[in-house]
């Protein structure tokens, strides 16, 4: 990678629809915690940390999938890192803390990529078709999806994304994928 790569305006667009899914997502299921309505699992140490990581990344790029197939290798993996880059920095650091205690998601230096953004991306890469992973990505690909049909999904189509193992629900927008995929019991071994 030279650093010199560039993402196309669409890619973009998909990448910030993606960020701002996932920061309504946090907000409603905090708010509906406050209320105590729902209860997020509690984050017990840094294993669980970086599983938690591992899934909302896994999530981002089932989300961005129908966009990465459409690029070359070295393209991807530059906007897989570009997404998880632009996914931490909008993520306030209250946020990190509580979700994602003691991984490092600064930037690394000049602004460039952590290291921790290229060791989650590499893993997900090489173990993108564990059930695990495939599931997890299955459902970001579903929240795509009933992100790009509105308010219309396409009933058969849903059912497919469902039945490939998504967490979604039919027929719901998927606001609370946030509390699904943080589900301890769904572990990735990252």
């Amino acid at each position: 990678m030279t650093g010199n790569e560039k993402i196309s305006e669409k890619t973009i667009q998909v990448i910030e629809a993606f960020c701002a899914q996932i920061i309504q997502s946090i907000t409603l299921n905090e708010g509906l915690a406050q209320l105590n309505f729902i209860k997020f699992d509690d984050l017990m140490d840094a294993t669980q940390a970086r599983n938690r990581y591992c899934k909302i990344i896994l999530l981002n790029f089932g989300f961005l999938n129908k966009h990465l197939h459409d690029l070359g290798d070295d393209e991807a993996m530059y906007a897989m890192q570009v997404s998880v880059h632009i996914l931490n920095s909008i993520l306030r650091k209250d946020e990190q803390k509580k979700y994602f205690h003691g991984l490092d998601l600064n930037e690394g230096g000049s602004g460039g990529f952590s290291k921790f953004n290229a060791e989650v991306c590499e893993w997900c890469s090489n173990n993108g078709n564990s059930t695990v992973a495939k599931k997890i990505s299955i459902t970001g690909s579903h929240l795509f999806y009933k992100l790009a049909s509105g308010e219309n999904p396409d009933s058969l189509m849903e059912d497919r994304f469902i039945n490939e193992g998504s967490l979604l629900e039919k027929n719901k927008n998927g606001v609370d994928v946030i509390k699904k995929i943080f589900d301890n019991k769904i572990i990735t071994n990252f």
